[in-house]
């Protein structure tokens, strides 16, 4: 897990977002991607995650025009 101070700073800038071609399974887990386990994109780190790994969610800075709880990669405990 990252530290506090990580955290904020992955918050406040929109990530590069790895290109779903790029990955057929999951960054976290290795599990293959399918109809049924679909990719998600972490909206603090960009990396695709699997359904399962991508449980969390939080309101990022720097979608402040859009205040919504958005999905993050399990890692990123808020």
């Amino acid at each position: 897990l990252l530290n506090r101070d990580r955290l904020q700073h992955l918050f406040q800038s929109k990530p590069y977002w790895i290109p779903d071609d790029d990955c057929s399974m999951c960054m976290l887990c290795n599990a293959k991607f399918s109809l049924l386990n679909r990719r998600h994109h972490c909206r603090a780190c960009g990396r695709v995650a699997c359904g399962a790994c991508c449980k969390e969610k939080a309101t990022l800075q720097y979608l402040k025009d859009d205040p919504k709880k958005v999905r993050l990669a399990s890692l990123y405990k808020v």
